[in-house]
């Protein structure tokens, strides 16, 4: 009896740009990531502006954000917004097999460590005036509740001074999910330049 060999998908740059899945995922990502990007950034960036706003509305005033931190938001804000665009425009562009989509992502994966790495020495020096910063928040909670004829125990005060303490939580919130974030960039930069892959792509319309 005859055995038919398997068939197996033409991974040549000759193949029809359809055919290969890599496309799909890779730009279906790209677009995923740059919307949960772009949510994070804004979040981000709007908290820290609107924290007095929404301080007075439940009756205490905010004290104001220590300088490093404004300054790490805002160089964080505006770069990232135009970065997660960028890879939206870049994955788009690749699920529609067009050359011009991995260019883009592997210029987006290339900026986006950069700016990590120009980003992280600001987020070191922003991690104790940001855990002090929060101390105070809680303080001034805590004198509004005593003003509203509240109870405040020692034991509250005790606890929001503590806040003040630099511990690894405060290490692995900041560069947590910069770690995380540079994931994809990497893969980015190791898949899209095989060989075989480059080939793939660079075979595409413009």
């Amino acid at each position: 009896m005859n055995i038919a060999p398997p068939t197996v998908r033409d991974s040549s740059p000759a193949a029809d740009p359809r055919d290969l899945a890599w496309p799909g995922w890779i730009g279906g990502f790209a677009i995923g990531l740059s919307a949960v990007g772009l949510l994070g950034v804004c979040c981000g960036s709007l908290g820290l502006a609107s924290g007095a706003v929404f301080a007075s509305m439940s009756g205490f005033e905010m004290p104001p954000p220590p300088r490093i931190v404004v300054v790490t938001t805002v160089a964080s804000f505006v770069p990232g917004v135009a970065l997660v665009i960028y890879e939206l425009l870049g994955g788009i562009a690749t699920l529609r097999r067009k050359a011009s989509g991995p260019r883009i992502l592997l210029r987006y994966a290339v900026i986006a460590i950069v700016l990590s790495l120009l980003l992280a020495p600001l987020s070191y020096l922003a991690i104790k005036p940001g855990a002090d910063w929060g101390a105070d928040i809680m303080h001034a909670q805590l004198d509004a509740m005593e003003k509203n004829g509240g109870t405040v125990t020692q034991a509250d005060r005790d606890n929001a001074e503590a806040a003040r303490e630099i511990t690894a939580f405060n290490y692995v919130s900041t560069y947590g999910m910069t770690v995380v974030g540079l994931v994809f960039p990497v893969v980015l930069l190791v898949f899209l330049r095989r060989p075989a892959v480059r080939a793939q792509w660079q075979g595409w319309e413009a």
